[in-house]
């Protein structure tokens, strides 16, 4: 799951919390957030891409998903569209079942 820009991977908690134990969430953070604050941030969705990439492919392998869907917000939607590009062009795992994306609302 990720999230948007200035956010950390806490902002899935509430979703967590009302689905229960029937779904495991594993909640990454970006480079500079949450967990990883003290690391540099990424200056483009490239480096982003880069950087998240294996850490979705690790996990999926060591977890040994047959199953699994990916959740982007905002800046995370946006990220989770070059991820998933590079998911599909690696061929090391299957498909996600789902894909959701809920893109930035625009304020009027």
């Amino acid at each position: 799951m990720l999230f948007l820009c200035r956010g950390t991977a806490d902002f899935y908690n509430p979703l967590e919390k009302e689905c229960g134990s029937g779904i495991q969430f594993i909640k990454l953070e970006y480079p500079g957030h949450g967990l990883r604050r003290k690391e540099s941030l990424c200056d483009s969705f490239e480096k982003l891409t880069s950087d998240l990439l294996p850490l979705i492919l690790n996990t999926l392998k060591s977890y040994e998903y047959p199953d699994y869907s990916l959740m982007g917000y905002s800046m995370g939607s946006i990220a989770h569209f070059d991820v998933l590009r590079n998911l599909i062009e690696c061929n090391e795992i299957l498909k996600p079942k789902h894909i959701f994306w809920q893109p930035i609302n625009r304020v009027q």
